[in-house]
């Protein structure tokens, strides 16, 4: 982490004042860093350490001790409590922003927190109504838990060429995680084929060996309360751009957007398109 802020305002003027052009100027830059998820990292809290310290340097008197406040947050702050550092920096400074630099301070220093399909929508296995599996089963929508399931890997150029390893590889690659499992079992262990059967494909990154069945499976009945049923009763048949579109076009936070996004309940928790781990046409 950078230095600690610097006391006292070195280039301030004999009367106290600071340089106020300055001052907004780097308050400004502040607010931009903070837009753009600087609290979010080591790198992005050392940078803004260096921001407040220039601000100090040109603060007036009236403003010292908000920057100063600010620095030290700064300099013991923790990346993955971005949203609190910067709700930090809107309550010490949105206030000056507008009153001595006319930013308006509902637009000062705003964090947006990135969130995910499976942080962003409710669970409806909470629910008494909460959908029940069809085809491979597993748990309706939010029952199953694991690793991401995201996009599939192409079948490594060097996977050995003997037995049925090429057949199941391909077989994994299109979608069918029994022959993901049967690929991992069957192989040399730490062979180039074992690890492509444990990753299911390279879909999942770590802790899916002999999994692959568990975290992919067939899909969940379309709920009730699904609105957008065209491409809900496509998604369900298998087809994952119907997944994708049903995803893209449903309000966040929906049973819609939850159906689209987890493939019609085939998986349980990823951050990818369904055309890119399934392919157009679902297997399962």
């Amino acid at each position: 982490m950078a230095g600690l802020l610097l006391v006292g305002a070195a280039g301030c003027s004999d009367d106290g004042g600071g340089d106020q052009s300055a001052f907004c100027d780097e308050l400004e830059a502040l607010s931009e860093q903070v837009e753009d998820g600087d609290v979010a990292s080591e790198n992005g809290l050392e940078d803004l350490v260096d921001r407040a310290n220039a601000l100090i340097e040109v603060a007036g008197s009236d403003e010292e001790d908000a920057v100063q406040a600010i620095g030290e947050e700064l300099a013991e702050a923790d990346p993955d409590d971005a949203a609190d550092t910067a709700e930090f920096i809107q309550d010490e400074l949105a206030d000056i922003a507008e009153d001595v630099c006319d930013i308006d301070e509902d637009e000062f220093a705003i964090f947006e927190v990135e969130t995910t399909t499976t942080t962003e929508v409710q669970d409806p296995s909470t629910s008494a109504d909460a959908p029940t599996t069809a085809g491979g089963g597993g748990g309706g929508i939010g029952e199953r838990e694991g690793p991401e399931v995201n996009a599939r890997q192409e079948v490594p150029a060097n996977l050995e060429q003997d037995g049925n390893f090429p057949a199941l590889a391909q077989a994994c690659f299109d979608g069918d995680p029994t022959a993901c499992d049967e690929l991992f079992l069957t192989t040399p262990v730490g062979s180039v084929a074992e690890e492509y059967g444990r990753s299911c494909g390279g879909r999942v990154v770590e802790g899916a060996a002999n999994q692959c069945a568990t975290l992919i499976t067939g899909p969940v009945a379309v709920p009730a309360e699904v609105t957008d049923t065209a491409n809900a009763n496509g998604c369900f048949a298998g087809d994952m751009v119907a997944c994708d579109d049903q995803f893209n076009a449903a309000t966040p936070g929906t049973i819609d957007q939850l159906y689209g996004g987890l493939c019609g309940g085939r998986v349980q928790n990823t951050t990818a398109f369904c055309i890119d781990i399934f392919g157009p046409q679902a297997l399962v």
